[in-house]
């Protein structure tokens, strides 16, 4: 299943000083069921243009859980960015139990 309804982010950010592109938070599952894995999508921009995404899967994520979560960016440096990159979360895909 693509990008299931019922998912939110909280209290992510990106991790500063490390030598790839990391960001940690946590996932909110209020789906109203259990997933086998749930995929975690980092897309990381420089101002409005698009540069690449990373991805963390997560196993075994049971419902009304908040699961914490750390993506590791590795073909995207972590220093000496310019200052308009950011990132977005999401989930890219779902498997259900």
């Amino acid at each position: 299943m693509d990008h299931p309804p019922g998912f939110s982010f909280i209290a992510h950010r990106r991790l500063e000083g490390r030598p790839t592109f990391s960001v940690e938070g946590e996932l909110r599952n209020a789906t109203g069921r259990g997933w086998k894995r749930v995929d975690v999508v980092a897309s990381i921009y420089a101002g409005q243009a698009y540069m690449t995404y990373c991805v963390k899967a997560l196993q075994h994520v049971v419902e009304g859980e908040s699961r914490r979560f750390m993506l590791v960016c590795r073909e995207t440096a972590g220093s000496d960015l310019p200052e308009n990159v950011s990132y977005e979360l999401a989930v890219g895909k779902a498997v259900p139990e």
